[in-house]
């Protein structure tokens, strides 16, 4: 897996010295991050699998420009970074919340055995979804290699919580199974 920051390198300096020259004016700095934001994701570079962006690209944007800022503004910038990430934290969801959306209802979902890796595609479906629409070809057979391939390096890319999770997850269905009402049918 490619470093975003690194494959879009020459997106990001031409347009850190705008940031740069904005100072005290977070309309201008929104704009930047804004236009940046948008030619990153007009790139071949944003639709391939092996690089996987940020999940909130205008955030990760200003966090690698930061260090560039002199003090006055990285405060103010850090502190639009903090609230930001406060209120995405207050809007997602817990590992108890996810495991119950996304509990197996079927019996047949209990045929073969829960590991990490499947259960890790149901848990977050979103995200998994999402990388693999950039490589979905359905008029071609032969996608389903690039298709395996793409969920495995998006496996290798999750976080070693988020794998942590899947795990704990995959354990607890094997060992629960199917509601018995479900198994009765």
């Amino acid at each position: 897996m490619a470093e975003w920051s690194q494959v879009l390198a020459s997106i990001l300096e031409d347009h850190k010295s705008d940031f740069m020259d904005a100072k005290d004016d977070p309309d201008m700095h929104a704009k930047i991050l804004k236009t940046c934001r948008d030619k990153i994701l007009d790139t071949p570079q944003a639709n391939n699998p092996s690089i996987i962006l940020p999940d909130c690209l205008r955030m990760a944007i200003c966090q690698f420009w930061l260090p560039d800022l002199d003090l006055e503004d990285r405060a103010m910038e850090q502190a639009q970074i903090d609230a930001a990430e406060l209120h995405t934290t207050q809007h997602q969801i817990s590992a108890e919340e996810r495991e119950a959306v996304a509990r197996p209802t079927q019996a047949g979902d209990y045929v073969k055995p829960w590991d990490a890796f499947r259960a890790a595609q149901r848990l977050f479906k979103d995200k998994f979804s999402a990388v693999n629409k950039t490589t979905r070809d359905v008029t071609d057979k032969k996608m389903l290699r690039q298709r395996t391939k793409t969920a495995n390096e998006w496996w290798t890319s999750l976080s070693k919580e988020k794998k942590q999770e899947a795990e704990a997850t995959a354990k607890k269905w094997n060992d629960t199974g199917a509601d018995k009402e479900k198994k009765a049918v």
